[in-house]
């Protein structure tokens, strides 16, 4: 046992925050909005998990997540 505070697994907030923060930084830093491809490596996410997610923060956030 290593005695540390149990390790806590990622829930889908997590991996939206990610994929928001490197949307917002990507689209700042090159003019344009990342493709799926590149938002999946980035986050280390399949194309089709980012697909579900990015639908999810734009039902919840709409226009102004981006």
């Amino acid at each position: 046992m290593d005695g540390g505070a149990p390790r806590r697994q990622s829930g889908p907030g997590d991996w939206r925050g990610k994929i928001l923060q490197f949307v917002r930084e990507f689209s700042r830093r090159e003019g344009h909005m990342p493709s799926l491809r590149e938002i999946a490596d980035a986050v280390g996410l399949t194309v089709s998990t980012v697909s579900y997610h990015i639908s999810a923060i734009e039902r919840d956030l709409g226009d102004s997540a981006w």
